[in-house]
């Protein structure tokens, strides 16, 4: 029931308009239900808005005309929820409508009296307003908080690489360091070996551990370079904000790490190799790999004429005897007699090559 610009309770005792409803205590104040008048021609309530909690709904309606009124039927649509309209009926209350979602809705009903005509239809227009969480300012707050997290998060993985960088940047001028050291002491007993007059065929091993020397070099050199143009970079990367992509030069840095330690052991054991085979001999025996002895020397004997002649070539075929173990002999000694065995025969075997081939044949 209407009267002015009020709404009745269903009890038709208590009202409320939009003077008292705010200040009111009753159904629809405590449910914080709100509109702003009342339409002139079906005293319907106008900017309805109830809260999201308040989406279970039926509307009830009748005729305002007495003659016939058991004549009249009735058709009605929620748009918003309904897609057409219902069935003709003559009931005078729709079907519950149960938890509508937020939005703008708007219900029609029409009625046709014994005149066969259907009437204008009486429009009621409601929002049912989202929860504070789905609302517009909450979604800003959620955005703040997401962005305030990617801020965090980005500002601690910057320091953490940050800090990884330094550690390996460290690590690896400390190991740089170390490799030119070891270069430099290479660099300077093969000056010395080179020098040296103590073996009988100086110049084929000087030769031949010069080659064996310069592929493990050539591999520190180049590993420490690459090194060093990865770390730069690194740090462009770091100041570009690409995290991905300076994990990706961290990883390759750091295999990089270990093939210098692998070329630089290499050359350190070939070092302290020369060095023990170049001292004068003590004449003391020892337990000695003869078939490691042998192969080393005759790499060396190859090597040695290879740097002399560049047209010098040969296929070198071994068979040792793996059960022979080790020999108790000088291996220095062994070492220089093994050598100049392997070179003489080397020498024999090219000389004789040249009487068979012709002239201008090649090797």
């Amino acid at each position: 029931m209407q009267r002015g610009d009020t709404i009745w309770d269903e009890s038709r005792n208590n009202y409320y308009n939009t003077t008292t409803l705010p200040a009111n205590t009753g159904y629809l104040a405590d449910n914080h239900i709100r509109y702003d008048s009342l339409s002139a021609l079906f005293k319907l309530p106008l900017g309805l808005q109830l809260p999201y909690n308040q989406n279970s709904l039926n509307f009830s309606y009748s005729n305002s005309n007495i003659i016939g009124r058991d004549k009249v039927v009735y058709r009605y649509i929620l748009e918003g929820d309904d897609k057409n309209w219902s069935d003709i009926t003559d009931k005078t209350i729709t079907k519950n409508y149960y938890n509508l979602s937020p939005g703008q809705y708007t219900f029609k009903v029409r009625s046709k009296g014994m005149n066969d005509i259907w009437g204008i239809a009486a429009e009621l227009h409601f929002t049912i307003l989202p929860p504070w969480w789905q609302t517009w300012w909450a979604y800003i707050l959620y955005a703040l908080i997401f962005s305030g997290a990617v801020w965090f998060i980005g500002l601690y993985r910057s320091r953490w690489l940050k800090e990884e960088n330094r550690v390996l940047e460290d690590k690896v001028s400390l190991r740089t360091a170390q490799l030119k050291q070891t270069i430099e002491e290479l660099k300077g007993t093969q000056s010395q070996l080179v020098q040296s007059e103590k073996m009988a065929s100086l110049g084929e091993l000087t030769a031949g551990i010069a080659h064996e020397i310069q592929n493990p070099l050539n591999f520190v050199n180049n590993f420490s370079e690459v090194n060093s143009e990865l770390i730069t970079e690194m740090n462009q990367e770091i100041d570009n904000g690409n995290f991905e992509e300076v994990k990706n030069i961290a990883k390759d840095i750091s295999e990089n790490e270990q093939k210098i330690i692998f070329h630089g052991k290499r050359a350190d054991a070939i070092v302290k190799g020369m060095l023990q085979h170049s001292r004068s001999s003590n004449g003391v025996k020892e337990l000695t790999n003869i078939n490691a002895l042998a192969d080393e020397y005759l790499r060396l004997a190859y090597h040695g004429l290879r740097a002399k002649d560049k047209s010098f070539n040969a296929t070198m075929k071994t068979d040792f005897d793996e059960n022979i173990g080790n020999v108790n002999i000088v291996s220095q000694d062994m070492g220089r007699v093994i050598l100049n065995l392997i070179t003489n025969a080397f020498y024999a075997v090219t000389e004789k090559k040249k009487q068979y081939s012709p002239p201008d044949s090649g090797e």
